[in-house]
């Protein structure tokens, strides 16, 4: 693209812009404030639509309370003649009080006396059955307090017709005395009225009930955008048409009628015509001086650029040492002209000695690059092959991370590059900015130092693990020092360490206090002889107890070392937890405690070690029964739920005991751990059984909170139904 396109599509683009500029301007300006004129106006003409509907309501109020004051509706009321009636619902009546309905109602709320009038074909019509139910259903609200009745006034939907209805208590003709009942007029707002009030307004007016299934769309978001204390609100229908909506409720409070008044948008066209005229008098213009300022710019600069062009493109391609003076004149663009040609001949001198001397530079370069592509390639094999993760870089940002990072983290390397190193620690590793300091003024690698050390690093799932790192600077700028940090994954050896030395604590402290007794019992037992079956008893449940803690001792380690061997064969579930629950029903009895047992009508049988099995499900009913408070309740349940592949039988013991804290649940299962150090046991009981199911391919877990018992959930899979036929057939 040549100098003189640009510089047209830059001109033109600024006048594009500008001409835009202007248009969002007045758009969000002038139009906007025209815009809102008009919606004000409209819902002034709405204010003034359920102004006049409200001044024709209080009119037609007047009216009904004159006509309720008459000796003759009085007396029709207490002796109801049918003479007053007549003339009561006289088509005069309707005619000159513009009345579509009339009704007489008495004391306590009846219709006595009913009639419709059809104002535009001027006859009587009868009133549909759905009216009248409609007027007995409101007659609370037509009389009044049973009290005080002083009627009402406002506005109903009967029979899906919207009407402005005025009842009044029917006194005599002095306003005086008990009323004799009430007196009702309604107006409907049919065709006739809404055509009337286009007319008042000039303009046209509709209305339409709010609870129709066929509402138009324009009366809906209306209605949404609505409510009681904001009765007002206007929509714009096309760019020719605006509305304005108005929310009436009827004597029930309820959202009932929608009145809708319709305006052309004039002052709005008027707007964008006047929008309009203005820019295409802006565009005129700005074509006029668009051309002036492109031909100026054309003789003045662009010519004598050309030209200028011209002759350095001929001066590159020509002899050197020749110098001619490409631009007429004295101004800048002459001496630019000179001096491109001054600066040619002195690039042709520069341009031979550097190409002689790029030519040893490369031959330098390559030699070089093969000697670092190998001695990185060397390096890389041997970080990529450490068992340490390493990282290097600044402390705000990582340079480089071997592929065991990402077995240690889960990031790639590529990921590590360019983050801080506050993503894997959280905070910047300890770095002591003293010996750093130090080490910079020195620069000497007797003085170089590796901080050694072990803290949490986070990987990229969430997870922390406990790592061990050693940090060492390397020589550079203070504010640029590079740190080469390895990294080795401890968490697992922690872990290991921790369970050994609880494990070791809680076994000491264990076979301690037995042993602590049976000390004291046998020097008791040399100083009272005369009380030797009574210590000797007690020696033995000492012995019995140590034994039984040596054993589940023995048992965990033998689960965990996979050395004990288990018995299996085809048990009945069934029997077996009955036998087990039949044994410490006893126990539970002495604590006042209900053992339950639910079991299915058909016998579940399993293939599982006996002994072992039994040992489940005492460890789990005793645990119950131990931390199941005096009178509490135990129940045990066995179901068999279907899986993929077979069926499982499910064991559930629940307790209403004092219940396990959330953070102790993921630890119930770890030896000598228990939930109250309060309740005798050794804490064994839960890990031996998890360690036996997870043996015989099962599964344990628990549902507990504080306070409302817990109930533990064994899962183990069933003998398939094949082998019970054939195992039936072959009794058989």
């Amino acid at each position: 693209m040549t100098l003189r396109q640009k510089t047209l599509l830059i001109i033109a683009a600024t006048l594009v812009g500008l001409i835009a500029l202007l248009y969002v301007a007045f758009d969000a300006t002038l139009i906007a404030r025209f815009r809102a004129l008009e919606e004000q106006n409209a819902r002034v003409n709405v204010i003034r639509l359920l102004s006049t509907i409200s001044s024709r309501l209080r009119d037609l109020e007047f009216q009904v309370r004159d006509a309720a004051q008459s000796d003759d509706l009085y007396r029709y009321m207490r002796d109801r003649k049918p003479a007053y009636l007549d003339n009561l619902l006289a088509s005069s009546t309707f005619e000159n009080n513009r009345l579509n309905l009339m009704a007489l109602l008495d004391r306590e709320g009846n219709i006595v006396a009913s009639a419709g009038y059809d104002l535009a074909r001027g006859k009587p019509v009868p009133l549909s059955a759905t009216m009248l139910m409609g007027l007995e259903n409101r007659r609370s609200l037509l009389i009044g307090p049973p009290e005080d009745p002083r009627g009402n006034a406002g506005l109903l939907i009967l029979d899906d017709i919207p009407m402005l209805v005025v009842s009044s208590p029917i006194r005599n003709g002095s306003g005086q005395g008990q009323a004799r009942g009430t007196l009702v007029w309604a107006r409907y707002l049919d065709t006739r009225s809404i055509q009337s009030l286009s007319s008042f307004m000039q303009a046209p007016v509709s209305a339409a009930l709010a609870g129709a299934e066929d509402l138009e769309p324009h009366y809906v978001t209306a209605l949404q955008a609505m409510s009681p204390a904001v009765p007002v609100t206007t929509l714009i229908i096309d760019d020719e048409t605006i509305a304005g909506y108005g929310l009436l409720s009827d004597l029930t409070g309820e959202r009932s009628l929608i009145v809708r008044v319709t305006m052309p948008r004039s002052i709005y066209a008027q707007a964008r015509e006047t929008v309009s005229w203005f820019l295409l008098a802006l565009v005129a213009c700005g074509l006029v001086v668009t051309v002036v300022i492109l031909i100026l710019l054309d003789r003045l600069v662009l010519v004598r650029i050309a030209r200028l062009t011209n002759a350095v493109r001929d001066r590159a391609t020509g002899p050197a040492g020749v110098v001619s003076a490409p631009v007429n004149g004295s101004d800048e663009l002459a001496r630019l002209g000179m001096m491109v040609h001054t600066s040619l001949d002195a690039l042709e001198k520069s341009k031979q000695e550097l190409e002689k001397l790029n030519q040893e530079l490369e031959q330098r370069v390559s030699e070089r690059t093969a000697e670092l592509e190998r001695q990185n390639s060397f390096l890389e094999t041997v970080l990529n092959s450490m068992n340490e993760g390493v990282i290097y870089g600044r402390e705000d940002c990582i340079e480089y991370a071997n592929q065991m990072m990402e077995e240690l983290t889960g990031y790639r390397p590529d990921e590590l590059i360019g983050e801080p190193q506050s993503i894997l620690f959280g905070v910047t590793p300890p770095v002591e900015r003293r010996r750093i300091s130090a080490f910079h003024k020195n620069q000497s690698p007797a003085e170089r130092w590796i901080q050694r050390g072990e803290r949490k690093l986070r990987c990229k799932d969430g997870t922390v693990i406990e790592v061990a790192y050693a940090v060492t600077p390397l020589p550079g700028r203070q504010k640029d020092m590079r740190m080469l940090t390895i990294i080795r994954d401890v968490t697992e050896e922690k872990a290991l360490q921790a369970r050994r030395d609880r494990f070791l604590a809680n076994a000491s402290h264990e076979l301690r206090t037995p042993l602590s007794n049976l000390i004291t019992r046998l020097y008791l037992l040399r100083r009272q002889p005369e009380e030797f079956e009574q210590h000797l008893d007690v020696l033995d449940s000492v012995a019995m107890h140590m034994r039984s803690l040596i054993e589940d001792l023995l048992d965990v380690s033998r689960f965990r070392k996979g050395t004990l061997p288990l018995k299996r064969e085809r048990l009945s579930l069934s029997a077996l937890i009955t036998e087990v629950v039949e044994v410490q029903r006893y126990e539970a009895q002495q604590k006042e405690q209900t053992l339950t047992l639910s079991l299915p009508d058909e016998p579940v049988y399993i293939f599982a070690d006996r002994k072992r099995f039994v040992q489940i499900m005492t460890n789990l009913i005793v645990n119950a029964i131990n931390y199941t408070p005096r009178g509490g309740k135990i129940d045990v349940t066995l179901a068999v739920e279907p899986a993929p592949g077979g069926s499982f039988a499910v064991v559930r013991v629940k307790d209403t005991g004092i219940g396990i804290a959330p953070e102790n649940l993921e630890q119930i299962f770890q030896p000598f751990y228990r939930v109250s150090q309060e309740t005798p046991g050794s804490g064994l009981g839960l890990s031996i059984v998890k360690e036996i199911l997870d043996h015989h391919g099962g599964s344990i877990d628990v549902q507990s909170a504080p306070g409302e018992g817990s109930t533990f959930t064994v899962r183990i899979a069933t003998l398939p139904p094949e082998i019970e036929t054939a195992e039936k057939q072959a009794s058989a």
